[in-house]
This record gives C-alpha cells, sequence and structure tokens, in this order.
C-alpha cells in the first residue's frame, strides 16, 4: 500500500516574528508574508514544438500517493512553555485528526493513478516536540535534516517522510 506522509515543522522562529530573508510585514504589523513570486505556471511542449504555459497539472501514467498520513514536528525551545503552547498543540492535532473524510479532505478525490485513487481518508499520528533551537531560518536543508532526525520509522515503500 503506498502512504503519503505530509508533515507539519512550526518554527518558534515563525510565532516570535523574525522573518525569513524576502519576507514583508503584513499591513496590520503581524506576521510576515511570503514576498509575490509571480504566477507560477507548468510550461510544456504544444504541436509543432512551440512552447506554452498552463496551469494545469500532467499525469504522466505512474502511481500516485493514495493516502496521506499526518504528524506536526514542533521544533524550538518554547514548546517546552506552558504558557506559549496553550492550545496549539492540541489544536494541530485537533485540526489534522478532524481532516479524515471532511469536505476539504474530499477535494483531491478525484485523482486516479495506475495503483488507484486518492482517498479522502487520512491517518494522523499526532505530534512530535523537539526543544533544540530551530536552525536554518526556513531554509530547506535543516528543516529536512530535522524531519529525519525525528522521523525514526518511514514508510518502507518510499512514498513518505
Amino acid at each position: 500500500m503506498f502512504r503519503k506522509m505530509t508533515l507539519t515543522v512550526l518554527l518558534v522562529n515563525a510565532f516570535v516574528g523574525s522573518a525569513v530573508a524576502g519576507d514583508v510585514q503584513n499591513q496590520s504589523g503581524g506576521m510576515p508574508e511570503p514576498s509575490a513570486r509571480g504566477v507560477h505556471k507548468i510550461r510544456g511542449a504544444a504541436p509543432g514544438g512551440a512552447t506554452t504555459a498552463s496551469p494545469l497539472m500532467t499525469y504522466h501514467g505512474g502511481k500516485i500517493m493514495t493516502t496521506a498520513v499526518t504528524q506536526v514536528i514542533l521544533w524550538g525551545p518554547s514548546w517546552s512553555n506552558p504558557t506559549f503552547v496553550a492550545d496549539k498543540i492540541t489544536g494541530l492535532d485537533s485540526w489534522y485528526a478532524g481532516h479524515s473524510n471532511s469536505n476539504y479532505a474530499m477535494t483531491s478525490d478525484e485523482w486516479t493513478g495506475s495503483n488507484g485513487q486518492v482517498a479522502a481518508t487520512t491517518t494522523h499520528l499526532g505530534h512530535l516536540i523537539d526543544t533544540s533551537t530551530a536552525t536554518g531560518g526556513g531554509k530547506t536543508a535543516p528543516i529536512l535534516a530535522e524531519v529525519c532526525r525525528m522521523i525514526t520509522h518511514p514508510d518502507p515503500s518510499g512514498n513518505g517522510y
């Protein structure tokens, strides 16, 4: 069975308002928002070799991830502070647990692949807490290293993190 594992990594730096390079403050002065990078389109070849832009996804005939397994990783020293944590952890766990078979989850069950159809059911494995200082300022390599360190039993089929 193929599973997709989606992980949410919350960096303490994001909660205390330090912006990643290229981010801009929102108009209310709150959390930073990503800077506009413009419209992203998938490019493909049209008949005759001309290049066209298309916002549509392209299916290449292979296997797809038919289910999702989620687990939240909470990273940073503030996660050991009950005042900071409040209801953040229970709220995230509740959202992911309630995602299964929700109308939101059903928005992707139209997709099929050579191994079946995407299901609206998901499995939430709860959360993991790492109180070490979050590093990397939102860069991919340190976040991926943290995910690899925290997930000790990845999906053996290779379809997850």
